[in-house]
Formats: C-alpha cells, structure tokens, sequence
C-alpha cells in the first residue's frame, strides 16, 4: 500500500521506546498474497485515453468499491485500497511496435487484476508474462527489497511492506551497494555484541556504522505487525556513476534485529 498512516515524521508527544517482545519481529510470512507479480500488455490506446477508460473502470465497476486511482504521472497510475494486498501500478509505454501496458500487483490481489482484464478487454491484450519479474523487472526498488525479504538477510533486517511500495517509483539503481549496506545492518548486533565492531570494520564502514548508531532528532516512524515503531537510525547507499542516494531509516528490535521502515532517494 501507500506509505502507511504514520509512516512519515510524527509530531505530538515524545516517541517511546516499543516493549514489544522478541517472537512480535519474527520472520514475516512471504506466502503466495504478498508476492509481486508483473503483467504485459498490447495497447491500442494512447495514454490519455487509456487513462480516461481507467479511471471509468474504477469509479463503475463494483469490484473496485472501496478502491481510488491516483495519477502518479502521466503514463503511471496507482490503485489503492484499504482491502487490496498492496498497490497496484500500471505503467502506460510507448515503444517502436505500439503501446505497452504493464501492470505490477500482489499475487492475492489477481483477482482484481482479471477484473480490469475484462472490463477493459477492448483495449488491452494480454502478451507472455515474464518468466521472473528479477530478471526483467521494471524501473524502481520494489523487487529488490521483496527479494530481500525472503532471503537469509531478511531474517536479520526485516523490510516492512511500506517500502515496497515507496520503491517502486525509484531511479536508484545501486542493488549491490544496498546489498552491502543492508548487511552492514544485518551484523550490527553481532559485532556490537563482541565488541569487534572496530576491527570487523574497513575505515568506511567504520564511518557508516557510527553514523547508523546515532539518534536522530526527527525519526521517522512506521507500522509494523500492529505497532507504531519510531526508526531512529538511518544509514546510506551510494549509487557510484550517479551520485544518486538511497537514504534506509531504521528502528533496532529486540532479539537483534532491524526494521527497515521508511526509504528515500535524492538526487545527491
């Protein structure tokens, strides 16, 4: 979904630490709901009217009682819903052979995704959906960090879905510096915890992780199986030929874990 209510900076009363236990941040189920799926389409309309036939379909149809398109661009648009299992995007190209229509949505919410198929079978036709959305994903974060999610690192930091759907709309492109930032979070408690934190770190991740340690005034705050979390640290990743930053806030758990929550990109 879109970023969850509470999930930006917070004002009010001072924030609290969580008393949530240990079992609270176990590994996050990653079953068949949660999965992102990338649909491909032929068009035959151009944008604007493509846009205009959406935004019929969601407002008429009964399936989408309950669900709000927003117009992220002008060839992107977003599907909301408190009921829907995330965001659905769909993305409006123009390419040398015609029009492109690409929808990426949750597993759980396919049902939905055949409903628009059918309400707007005119005007899309279906084309041989990619064998793994990893290898020909589409521009953003969002598969990076679902990947993330369901493996061994993921049990160390866990990714709130929040971030997924922040990053979906992402020009960062520095997975591997990420990667490498994430673990650096991933063995925090462990090196913490025997004290080697100086010595297991180069110089640069020295420099990385003192500054992933400090508090910050304003955290940022998410929620996170029920419970608002104030993410009081936050570490950054540099995409080498850009310049481009990925900026993680982050809340320490118990048990040694870390809860990635909110994510943002500048331009430097």
């Amino acid at each position: 979904m879109l970023p969850l209510p509470g999930a930006g900076r917070l004002t009010g009363a001072a924030p609290r630490a969580s008393h949530a236990g240990p079992d609270r941040f176990m590994k996050r189920d990653l079953s068949s709901p949660l999965k992102l799926v990338l649909r491909t389409y032929a068009c035959s309309e151009l944008c604007t009217l493509f846009a205009l036939r959406l935004g019929e379909v969601i407002e008429g149809a009964r399936a989408f009682n309950g669900c709000f398109l927003l117009e992220e661009h002008g060839w992107l648009y977003r599907i909301g819903g408190m009921d829907l299992h995330g965001d659905i995007l769909i993305r409006h190209d123009t390419q040398a052979d015609g029009f492109t229509v690409t929808i990426e949505h949750r597993a759980g919410d396919e049902g939905l995704v055949r409903e628009l198929e059918q309400e707007m079978g005119k005007v899309l036709v279906a084309r041989p959906n990619p064998p793994s959305p990893l290898k020909t994903r589409p521009p953003g974060m969002a598969y990076f960090f679902q990947m993330i999610q369901g493996q061994a690192l993921g049990r160390k930091v866990l990714i709130a879905d929040a971030v997924v759907e922040q990053a979906h709309l992402f020009h960062f492109a520095g997975y591997r510096v990420a990667r490498r930032q994430l673990e650096v979070l991933g063995s925090l408690h462990e090196r913490l915890a025997n004290r080697t934190i100086l010595s297991a770190f180069t110089t640069e991740e020295v420099r990385e992780a003192r500054h992933a340690l400090r508090r910050h005034r304003e955290p940022k705050a998410c929620w996170f199986n029920g419970n608002r979390i104030w993410l009081w640290h936050q570490i950054e990743a540099r995409e080498p030929k850009s310049g481009r930053v990925l900026t993680m806030h982050f809340a320490r758990l118990p048990a040694g874990k870390v809860l990635l929550g909110w994510v943002e990109e500048t331009p430097f």
